[in-house]
């Protein structure tokens, strides 16, 4: 993993992230969470989700890909945190940090029998009056954290 290129990409995405060790991720993620109504699709020892997907504010799960090149994440299309609550907050292992693109191609075509989304940053439009609107659907905020 080149460091300072994932970092810039991420940055230019306005993905809020944090590399880290996985003992403080329980402390950073209950940091996070404060106050706030969650959904967990990830077993995490240590919290559990507080309400249902329909009423979260923020949905945790965990990332099967990170692609260095373009800062996409891939997530199980099945996932429904990362589409719902309006805040994405999403773990992936640094082991699962891949360079290009193309090896994201090559962990779908491993696994066909399942279905994947690509994430790259919130989504946007410019549909009316050519002005950007971020985000178009789906998560408005999203916090990443690798460890």
């Amino acid at each position: 993993m080149e460091r300072e290129r994932l970092e810039n990409k991420l940055k230019e995405l306005g993905i809020k992230f944090f590399l880290i060790k996985e003992d403080i991720l329980k402390d950073k993620i209950l940091q996070i969470l404060k106050d706030k109504k969650f959904y967990i699709s990830l077993n995490l020892n240590f919290i559990k989700s507080n309400v249902d997907i329909k009423e979260a504010e923020v949905g945790i799960f965990e990332a099967k890909l990170l692609i260095e090149e373009t800062g996409t994440l891939l997530v199980s299309s099945e996932e429904l945190s990362s589409l719902i609550p309006p805040i994405s907050l999403v773990i992936v292992k640094r082991e699962n940090i891949k360079e290009k693109y193309e090896e994201l191609i090559d962990f779908i075509m491993k696994n066909k029998e399942k279905s994947f989304c690509a994430i790259t940053g919130s989504s946007r439009t410019a549909d009316i009056e050519k002005i950007i609107v971020i985000p178009a659907h789906g998560p408005k905020e999203l916090i990443l954290f690798i460890i």
